[in-house]
């Protein structure tokens, strides 16, 4: 370091893989970028949980927990076409 520039940082504009808070980037600016755009909105009592109406009206679950995701629903075929 020089002498003198001892109190400059970097800051980080992306996120770095092995970083503390790179699943949280990553999760905010990717993945729930791409839930929205598929049609489900988040729950406002549960964070990890996201619902979307299936064409009768029944709601299709997304639940996400760190790197697993549950996706439920009355109708396969909505479901299939979701994965």
């Amino acid at each position: 370091m020089a002498s003198g520039q001892e109190h400059l940082v970097y800051r980080l504009t992306t996120s770095l893989y092995g970083l503390k808070q790179a699943p949280r980037h990553w999760y905010k600016k990717s993945l729930y970028d791409f839930i929205q755009s598929v049609g489900f909105s988040k729950s406002d009592k549960d964070h990890c949980l996201s619902t979307k109406p299936a064409q009768d009206g029944s709601p299709i679950f997304l639940i996400i927990y760190v790197d697993d995701m549950l996706l439920s629903g009355r109708h396969a075929g909505e479901l299939a076409e979701l994965i």
